[in-house]
């Protein structure tokens, strides 16, 4: 599971990979059981180290990690060494978005991350966030609803916002736009629905 982790996060830091990892385990447990198996992945190829912006370890997919996520979800998947936000100025502030989704998908909740709405495929795109709302969140959860038979009615979304740094007033005002308008459609014509607009502030 940590490739397919890998594939949809884009690069993790060794913190979240373990935490994702071991939920459950002590600090202790959980550091000397992923020092343990990371080593192990990145000898196999499946995973590869990276030293990031702010000088600590991320990790990406490797060729045998891509191989084998692609064969998984029956898609095209390529290794993460050229994805250059492991060194990139936003490293912090993805690196924020990044521990919450993670937190939200080690208690059971369905994530879309910022790397996925930029780079992958699928319902939620970035064109189409920027098309409707002018930008795009730094993450999304997604939460089943369902009626009282067990029948899938739509997605109430939690719309993420990292704020680690000083944001004008064209900012911040978009953003009020985005609060504004909870109970609507995400995209227009989806089964997604905004429900919250979470601020993480650093």
């Amino acid at each position: 599971w940590i490739h397919l982790a890998l594939q949809h996060l884009g690069h993790v830091r060794h913190r979240e990979l373990s935490r994702m990892a071991w939920p459950t385990a002590s600090d202790a447990v959980r550091e000397t059981s992923a020092s343990r198996l990371f080593k192990r992945l990145r000898g196999e190829g499946f995973i590869v180290r990276c030293i990031n912006s702010v000088g600590s370890y991320s990790y990406v997919l490797g060729k045998r990690g891509a191989k084998e996520a692609s064969n998984l979800l029956n898609i095209p998947v390529f290794d993460g060494t050229r994805v250059c936000g492991v060194q990139g100025r936003d490293l912090f502030h993805r690196t924020l978005g990044t521990a919450w989704l993670v937190e939200q998908l080690v208690a059971g909740r369905e994530v879309v991350s910022e790397f996925a709405i930029n780079s992958l495929n699928g319902d939620i795109t970035k064109s189409a966030l920027f098309q409707h709302w002018g930008r795009t969140p730094d993450g999304l959860v997604l939460h089943e609803v369902r009626d009282g038979a067990g029948n899938f009615l739509h997605y109430n979304v939690d719309w993420l916002e990292v704020e680690a740094s000083y944001k004008g007033r064209a900012h911040r005002e978009k953003m009020m736009d985005v609060a504004w308008s909870v109970g609507m459609q995400l995209l227009p014509g989806s089964p997604y629905y905004l429900d919250r607009v979470v601020f993480l502030f650093e």
